[in-house]
């Protein structure tokens, strides 16, 4: 099976054909994947009206693809509503807050940034009911966000920015940098139904905007797939194994 795995590519109004989307767009096209999965903020909703968007060329692209492979968008946090969603990519197998095929879990990655990720008390009660901390981000902290005018995408985790400003060596803010993946390798994981073998290859996420493998100590590993928008790198998964590509 193969399958080719973006995120972050932030569709808003009127892009260019030659952008890393249009390329992607064009592999996808020529290479036809078993599966094709937009794993979050495919859409950008936080500075683009619905309209605007359904005009975007690429987004037009991407739509015509979805009726002629096998596809699965999962919900970011700048993709947030699920009836949009499905007004733009009607034809798409899925929409979905996460998604698991062949031993892998694909999850957008941005409720990592909770607050109450870090409180004792409720860690336990949302890792055993992911549904109820998507259904807070979706119809209380998005709320909010929208009323107060605030991007809590651009939000960092405070201990890993200091840890990298700080530090001098190279090695050092790699070292930074795999310790705040591991904390969204955790969180994630703990979303997962791990418990019952569902998950037994890998995690891929988004939302960072980076893209490789941090956790191949031990299945299963860490992935993500980077953002095409920026960097225009993707993930490709030909039999279980996993490579990051650029267009």
């Amino acid at each position: 099976m193969k399958i080719i795995e973006f995120s972050d590519s932030h569709l808003g109004k009127e892009q260019s054909s030659e952008s890393n989307m249009g390329k992607l767009l064009d592999i996808v096209t020529g290479e036809k994947p078993d599966l094709l999965i937009g794993n979050g903020d495919i859409v950008d909703l936080w500075r683009s009206k619905e309209e605007e968007i359904e005009k975007n060329s690429l987004v037009r692209r991407l739509k015509e693809l979805s009726g002629k492979m096998e596809t699965v968008f999962i919900v970011g946090n700048h993709d947030f509503n699920h009836k949009v969603l499905g007004r733009l990519f009607p034809n798409a197998n899925e929409i979905a807050l996460s998604f698991c095929v062949e031993g892998f879990w694909f999850e957008h990655g941005h409720l990592k940034d909770f607050v109450w990720q870090g409180i004792g008390i409720l860690r336990p009660i949302f890792d055993a009911h992911p549904e109820w901390a998507h259904w807070i981000f979706n119809h209380l902290y998005q709320p909010w966000r929208d009323k107060l005018r605030r991007n809590p995408g651009e939000q960092k985790l405070k201990v890993r920015e200091l840890r990298v400003k700080n530090a001098v060596k190279a090695e050092e803010r790699d070292f930074a940098y795999r310790q705040y993946a591991r904390t969204i390798w955790y969180r994630t994981l703990s979303f997962a139904d791990w418990k019952q073998g569902k998950v037994t290859e890998g995690i891929v996420i988004g939302h960072d905007h980076s893209a490789g493998s941090w956790i191949q100590g031990s299945k299963p590993y860490l992935w993500n797939g980077g953002s095409v928008r920026d960097d225009g790198t993707y993930l490709e998964i030909i039999d279980g194994v996993p490579e990051v590509k650029k267009v």
